[in-house]
């Protein structure tokens, strides 16, 4: 499987992907007075967990850094698919952050630094 956001093919230098977060949230009480000491006096609360992301860094032409700036400002969903260790593929992704690290003028060369986040039906 390639690298792709959408119809578009990268070329992946760096890669990385962490575990999503868990919302968790600790909700104190009325307090019990007639409660010992060894009772907690807050609830735990969750509500499932934070969007995944990933983090790459991509060498790319003047064009495909120009049209995933657009994409970025114009909050364009694609599907994006990764061969990591695990290969990983979403239905619909946006990208969060892109910003360019270095362009070589007399190439049009970028590094790009990408972060996409995945986005699910009706969002």
């Amino acid at each position: 499987m390639a690298n792709t956001w959408g119809g578009l093919t990268l070329n992946v230098l760096e890669y990385g992907r962490s575990a999503p977060e868990l919302f968790l949230a600790e909700t104190e009480v009325i307090p019990d007075l007639n409660a010992d000491g060894d009772t907690p006096q807050t609830v735990i609360t969750g509500w499932g967990t934070k969007r995944r992301r990933i983090q790459i860094k991509v060498k790319c032409t003047d064009a495909e850094w120009g049209e995933m700036g657009v994409d970025h400002e114009n909050y364009t969903k694609k599907q994006i698919a990764f061969t990591d260790p695990e290969s990983v593929t979403w239905t619909e992704a946006l990208i969060e952050n892109i910003s360019l690290e270095k362009r070589i003028a007399m190439t049009g060369v970028c590094f790009v630094n990408i972060t996409f986040i995945e986005v699910t039906s009706g969002v």
